[in-house]
């Protein structure tokens, strides 16, 4: 009897210190685990208003705390062009667009990405153009006058390089979508070539928008603006993102 009642002493005595064990393991908060900030996919639809208009998407990829990648691609066709004079000069052109662009954060908040930030940044763009002309047949030499006219397409390929200095804010609307405006200024170049010509001629413009014969221009100072709208396609924006 003696043995049973010393038996159910010690085992009283185990219980609780093995229940105090599992209370105290309970107690210690888990460790926060941080998402990973967060991929954007990125539209710029003021794209649409150019001259050689493109539809352009592109994508932003964090590579730190303060600093991110961009690279953009876009495509455009004539019967897309909101310009009524680019639609008549050209029986057809198609316009390929690429930047890639390296940002650095100025400011961060707890919610990645937003915030100010500056940017270095590359243009290329390269548009295939069929002029529409009226070209005369059978002409006269010593008079220059010509039987006829006829409506022809003439190939050119137009070449603009530019680099510009980027100051933006981008700022996250809702847990998904962003809005993203800035600001730059930088030089751009231009070349316009036709088939046959053996050598572009080296020309000298006073603007930009003047540049329109057959040549490679000198660079001129150029200014970038607008804004693009992002979607996060990793995870939501939220206070957990990002690497503060």
């Amino acid at each position: 009897m003696k043995q049973w009642f010393l038996a159910f002493v010690l085992m009283g005595g185990i219980v609780p210190s093995q229940t105090s064990t599992v209370v105290a393991q309970d107690s210690i908060p888990a460790p926060v685990v941080r998402n990973a900030a967060p991929v954007l996919l990125k539209f710029c639809p003021i794209h649409l208003l150019d001259p050689d208009n493109t539809l352009t998407a592109g994508v932003e990829i964090p590579l730190g705390r303060w600093t991110s990648v961009q690279q953009e691609v876009g495509f455009g066709i004539s019967e897309l062009n909101l310009f009524y004079s680019q639609r008549v000069r050209y029986d057809r052109f198609t316009t390929w667009r690429f930047r890639s662009q390296v940002r650095l954060y100025l400011s961060r908040s707890q919610t990645w990405p937003r915030g100010f930030y500056g940017a270095l940044e590359f243009l290329h763009k390269r548009v295939y153009q069929y002029e529409t002309r009226s070209v005369g047949r059978d002409c006269n030499p010593a008079t220059g006058a010509c039987s006829y006219f006829e409506i022809t397409s003439e190939p050119r390929l137009k070449r603009v390089n530019a680099y510009h200095m980027k100051f933006g804010y981008q700022n996250a609307i809702s847990r998904r979508f962003t809005i993203d405006a800035y600001l730059g200024f930088g030089l751009r170049s231009i070349a316009i070539r036709e088939p046959g010509e053996p050598r572009p001629v080296n020309r000298q413009n006073d603007w930009f928008w003047s540049a329109d014969t057959p040549g490679i221009y000198r660079p001129v100072p150029s200014l970038s603006a607008g804004f693009h709208v992002g979607y996060a396609i990793s995870g939501p924006l939220n206070k957990k993102n990002g690497n503060d």
